[in-house]
């Protein structure tokens, strides 16, 4: 039979398991933050208006 695990051993699961959680959340925040459709707007190019010159 097994024995089960010691408080040492399931803090050490938990933290792995916490780091796995956290390098996942930021993977998607990473992939979901600019849509492939549109322009980031952080990284896009910003319009700017010019005036017409009439001679």
């Amino acid at each position: 039979m097994d024995k089960p695990f010691t408080f040492t051993e399931k803090l050490s699961i938990m933290k792995k398991l916490a780091l796995v959680a956290s390098v996942l959340l930021l993977v998607a925040l990473g992939f979901s933050s600019c849509k492939s459709v549109q322009d980031c707007p952080a990284y896009g190019q910003a319009d700017v208006e010019t005036e017409e010159v009439r001679a």
